[in-house]
């Protein structure tokens, strides 16, 4: 283009030269070359970071550490409350991995940040080679963040699927990382984490879906031999060091350890919880709508077996009659015919103690009574159940409704409640505050 058109050329520009105008605003990262670490055996070379979640979980925990070994891309997820917990954590996982799998962790690859900082005197006294990425350069610690993209958005579409409040997401991440351990992959050949680490075939029955509907055998747990044998819960994952599963009881946010269970994996608890609430009043936690609505989910009693209802020729229609309506005393049947009592079975309020379980607490069967048998021709009030209201309760006099004291007093009256909520609105559209 220069000899084309005749361009003058600078005698500068022709010697090899720095623009620092270009420097300063066409900078970027340089392009990363094939990683060199190249483990020779399992737990070689472990790579570590920390994921921080938006939502504190139901256990208080707001953080989770993982170790992923490079040479079958194994990892292991631990839940923490704090980041400074990860120096309490690894020296556990350590001991693990050793005393399992007989061999030793030779290099630890984490970023900068303070809780692996702080494992640099431990790592040094155990021999152990400690590598860091460089500053602002987390592409070098790729495996990790790989992991954890992995991790999040399995455990996120596990919450999404299955409308389980993001509260449980560690129980969530947990499955995930069971199920990402499991998977095989073509970067190993198609075989699965855990079928290298472990050196065996997996069996994949005992898979279930995350969060269906199941019953749980809690008989231990309950209050006496009349207690439900089993317990509607929902399937929050598995318990690693036992052959059992996660139990959550819906109706009381209690997370129960049980073996003997039966499961139901086309019935999803919470999506037919959402269906039926859209839009959940505020003023409500997640834990606190489900178990106001949790009757109307598992359709209560489940499990029980009532006696048949007799057939209609030997029962005469009930009559339902309100408060305002008169009470017609019923006519005398041609033939002495006493039915059979009706057994409706009600389900009482339970409220959960620190050492049992919770279960449908059943109430004696409310028994219908006989119509009137008697064929004289006087009847009498008590015949048709009808008694003379005792005298003493005539004393007792309504009492006026007390004006509260104190906030505390007023918050128990629903009417006091909303009171306050509409002045307190109508403050804040004003910015009266």
């Amino acid at each position: 283009m220069i000899s084309s058109f005749s361009l003058p050329l600078s005698s500068s520009l022709s010697s090899e030269s720095i623009c620092n105008s270009c420097s300063s605003n066409k900078s970027h990262k340089l392009p990363f070359a094939l990683s060199t670490l190249v483990p020779k055996g399992p737990l070689d070379i472990i790579f570590s970071d920390v994921w921080t979640s938006p939502v504190i979980s139901v256990d208080g925990f707001k953080y989770y550490v993982i170790f992923v070994d490079h040479f079958t891309r194994y990892s292991w997820l631990y839940p923490l409350k704090t980041k400074s917990q990860v120096a309490q954590i690894f020296p556990i996982f350590k001991s693990l991995v050793k005393n399992r799998f007989k061999a030793k962790i030779i290099t630890l690859y984490s970023d900068n940040g303070g809780e692996f900082i702080a494992l640099r005197q431990y790592l040094a006294s155990q021999g152990i080679f400690h590598l860091t990425t460089p500053p602002h350069t987390p592409e070098h610690n790729d495996l990790a963040k790989r992991r954890h993209r992995h991790i999040v958005e399995t455990g996120l579409a596990l919450l999404s699927h299955t409308c389980i409040p993001t509260t449980y997401w560690i129980y969530s991440f947990a499955a995930a990382v069971y199920l990402i351990n499991r998977l095989t992959t073509p970067n190993l050949a198609h075989k699965s984490p855990y079928q290298l680490l472990f050196q065996t075939v997996l069996n994949y029955t005992k898979l279930r879906i995350f969060c269906c509907f199941f019953y749980p055998w809690l008989q231990p747990y309950g209050h006496n031999k009349f207690s439900p044998k089993f317990t509607p819960c929902v399937f929050l994952g598995y318990y690693l060091t036992q052959s059992a599963f996660l139990c959550l009881d819906v109706a009381t946010s209690q997370i129960y350890v049980s073996r003997h269970v039966k499961f139901h994996e086309s019935v999803f608890p919470f999506v037919t919880l959402a269906k039926q609430s859209s839009s959940p009043p505020p003023m409500f936690s997640p834990s606190e709508m489900v178990s106001a609505s949790i009757s109307h989910v598992f359709h209560w009693p489940l499990a029980l077996d009532p006696c048949p209802a007799p057939s209609p020729a030997t029962i005469p229609p009930i009559q339902t009659t309100t408060d305002s309506s008169p009470v017609t005393p019923p006519s005398p049947p041609a033939s002495p015919i006493i039915p059979p009592a009706s057994h409706v079975y009600v389900v009482s309020p339970y409220i959960p103690q620190a050492d049992s379980p919770a279960y449908v607490t059943l109430v004696s069967p409310v028994i219908a009574a006989p119509p009137n048998l008697s064929t004289h021709p006087i009847t009498t009030r008590s015949q048709n159940n009808i008694f003379k209201p005792n005298p003493k309760y005539g004393l007792t006099a309504i009492l006026k409704e007390i004006e509260p004291e104190s906030h505390t007093q007023a918050l128990k009256d629903k009417r006091w409640h909303r009171a306050m909520s509409d002045e307190y609105d109508a403050f804040a559209a004003n910015d009266m505050f």
